[in-house]
């Protein structure tokens, strides 16, 4: 990347292999990667910290949170503060399950060059770690991966690229957990319709044993979940949709009377 854009990093302290294994696939491929420590909720009650809500997350998410899933959360915020310390208007904040080859840090490399010269173009973070899907209309195409507005964001935060303005505005609004982290970025981005994502995909989960679900993956708890959460992810979802085609409409509406990106 021309522009100095940090990446961070994220993992557990006695999770050297994984950090081993991730810091050389990321050095391979051009980025040197900051380590931030994550925090560990492992073996911890979510009510153990301040800033936890379980009464918003039962309204919100319709359950409470895991341990792992309250650290998760801190892990990004304490990602977001350290690059908004350094000084950078972008950064890449990388999980330590990350799969990525030299093509995709190209891609990437490219896209926040571009938006970087593009002042203009307004956005908060870009989702690399799913394909976008529904909800999305094509920017511009960088090798054989094409940037996304993303109106309804993939469910993942295990790359994610950051301007500046978006961390800033991510963490002012900030005041308390109650979703896990991944689920609240989607509400946020379809509320201000501001997210980006690639397609295909840059990077991918390396396959490794989840920290935070040690005993099971969030889709199996979603599934075993009672009628409080099922009702909740509904609403969840549908305040998503809505925000998201909102966001979409506008969007092609300035689309058909200025033209495209490309």
């Amino acid at each position: 990347m021309s522009v100095s854009s940090p990446t961070y990093l994220i993992n557990l302290k006695d999770e050297t292999a994984r950090r081993t294994q991730a810091s050389a696939q990321l050095r391979a491929a051009g980025l040197d990667p900051i380590h931030i420590a994550a925090v560990d909720g492992r073996g911890h009650q979510p009510t153990e910290w301040t800033c936890y809500d379980p009464t918003q997350a039962r309204r919100f998410f319709g359950r409470q949170l895991r341990g792992g899933e309250v650290g998760c959360y801190l892990s990004h915020i304490a990602a977001l503060r350290g690059f908004l310390e350094s000084g950078a208007e972008q950064a890449l904040v990388l999980e330590d399950d990350i799969a990525i080859n030299h093509a995709g840090a190209d891609a990437i490399r490219s896209a926040l060059d571009w938006l970087a010269a593009h002042p203009e173009f307004d956005w908060d973070v870009i989702n690399l770690g799913k394909p976008t899907g529904k909800f999305s209309l094509p920017v511009k195409k960088f090798g054989p991966f094409r940037l996304y507005r993303a109106f309804y964001p993939p469910l993942t935060t295990t790359g994610l690229a950051w301007s500046r303005a978006g961390a800033a505005a991510f963490l002012d609004q900030h005041e308390g957990i109650y979703a896990p982290i991944d689920d609240y970025l989607r509400w946020w981005c379809a509320k201000r319709g501001r997210g980006l994502a690639f397609r295909p995909s840059i990077v991918a989960a390396s396959g490794a044993a989840s920290s935070i679900h040690p005993d099971g993956s969030a889709q199996a708890m979603a599934r075993s979940a009672g009628w409080r959460f099922k009702v909740a992810d509904l609403a969840r979802r549908a305040r998503n949709y809505k925000s998201a085609l909102l966001h979409y409409r506008k969007a092609r509406l300035n689309l058909s009377t200025h033209g495209a990106n490309e």
